[in-house]
């Protein structure tokens, strides 16, 4: 704009060479003064801190203040404002959630950054947990890992996309933008050393127990953020930042993962089924025998009893009479107790019962 200011000018100036030399001083000077103001009032004096930042007020690359939001005196080309966020601020990692890619890696299209993948072993016992994680079986903040969950299809060995998130907030802008040039720069380090921690321990247990240890997991996450930052600054790189957590987002199962899952469940669930329906029969057919057995018992005490009153006779001698009889039926050999007459009558009539049978057999043309 001032390039084409001025070549207007100079034609206007080169036409009035053409006329009085007095004509040409009057608009000489009020072309300076067109171009003196055009520059003091399109020169930029000031700058806008937004709502929720802070800005780094800088003299030729030298960090002066930190200026807080408002209109603040800052002359093109002698000072700079590096804005900082202020507001809290939660990074996913690697990227931005729309530059995740947590589909097939197979099929990443090329704009998107894959998200970190996991391949979790089956359900491990409390003490395999023990004995792997050691010091860490104990979170920071006191969580235990919980190792005692449904033995489903997530307890199986399947590979899962696994999306960690750091939350964080600036507390001072200058050592931040000292530490860090770009936030993707922060992004690079928070990635580094949650990465590292979540490959050390997820792949140690199930994707199930994974779920049920979240807790747990985003202990561990945030002492390994504040570990490096405390490193840092007592090695003189301090961040600026304080940091409020640090999790796992819900492992987001794609729908092969969650087909395979299903159908892994299914079949264990069938499984269980079955065994379970042999079971059910097995005792069904025991209590009916159990009940047969029962009724039969019971049936012969009622008939017991009718027999006792129509013969007069006892129930011992009952019992004899009809222990001869069957044996009566049954063979050639006679066992005869010796409980009294009762028991001798009813063999005497088991014994002529059998032998008119044969009698009449043998009699048959």
């Amino acid at each position: 704009m001032t390039v084409l200011f001025s070549f207007i000018i100079g034609i206007i100036l080169f036409g009035v060479n053409f006329f009085t030399e007095q004509s040409y001083v009057r608009i000489h000077m009020m072309w300076m003064w067109l171009s003196l103001f055009y520059i003091i009032f399109s020169w930029r004096w000031t700058e806008q801190v937004q709502a929720g930042f802070n800005a780094v007020l800088q003299r030729f690359g030298k960090n002066v203040d930190t200026l807080e939001p408002g209109l603040h005196f800052a002359p093109l080309w002698i000072y700079k404002l590096q804005m900082v966020d202020m507001q809290i601020k939660q990074d996913e990692l690697p990227d931005e959630p729309e530059n995740i890619w947590l589909g097939d890696v197979d099929a990443i299209p090329g704009d998107k950054k894959p998200a970190l993948r996991v391949s979790f072993r089956d359900s491990i016992t409390e003490a395999q947990a023990r004995q792997i994680f050691g010091g860490r079986f104990t979170a920071p903040d006191g969580t235990v890992f919980q190792a005692d969950v449904p033995k489903d299809g997530l307890s199986r060995r399947v590979t899962a996309p696994v999306v960690p998130v750091v939350e964080y907030v600036v507390k001072n802008p200058e050592l931040f933008i000292t530490r860090f040039a770009q936030t993707a720069d922060l992004r690079k380090v928070l990635e580094d050393e949650v990465f590292r921690v979540i490959n050390m321990l997820m792949p140690n247990m199930s994707i199930g127990q994974a779920l049920a240890n979240k807790a747990w997991f985003n202990s561990h996450l945030k002492k390994t953020v504040e570990d490096r930052i405390e490193r840092d600054g007592e090695a003189g790189k301090d961040w600026g930042v304080d940091v409020i957590g640090a999790f796992i987002k819900n492992l987001p199962l794609h729908h092969g993962l969650n087909k395979a899952i299903g159908e892994a469940s299914e079949a264990e669930f069938t499984g269980r089924a079955d065994k379970e329906l042999a079971i059910q029969r097995g005792k069904g057919a025991a209590t009916a025998a159990h009940d047969l057995e029962a009724e039969t018992l019971k049936g012969r005490g009622e008939g017991l009893k009718v027999a006792m009153k129509a013969t007069g006779l006892t129930a011992q001698e009952i019992q004899a009479a009809e222990v001869a009889r069957a044996i009566g039926e049954g063979g050639n050999t006679v066992v005869v107790g010796g409980d009294g007459f009762g028991q001798l009558l009813g063999v005497v009539n088991a014994t002529l019962g059998k032998n008119g049978q044969k009698s009449g057999q043998k009699g048959n043309p």
